[in-house]
């Protein structure tokens, strides 16, 4: 599944060069959060579903990962 997404308001307001990945990051936040079901883990016979996103991005550092979980996305 592959989808087109016009970045160019978000462009419009930029005041230094970003990147597009705090964007991609806040929509799939925003898509999680209208899914709850998704946000979710299966316990014993139940469905458990987390209030809050928190969402991680895991970078690669030469030699070693990190991993920046970002707190509370979206309550």
């Amino acid at each position: 599944m592959a989808f087109e997404v016009d970045f160019s308001a978000v462009e419009a307001v930029l005041v230094k060069p970003l990147t597009y990945l705090p964007f991609i990051l806040r929509a799939v936040v925003d898509a999680i959060a209208g899914f709850p079901h998704v946000n979710a883990i299966v316990g014993d016979d139940e469905l458990l579903v987390y209030g809050a996103v928190h969402l991680g991005v895991a970078v690669d550092l030469d030699a070693d990962g990190l991993v920046g979980a970002g707190r509370a996305g979206r309550r």
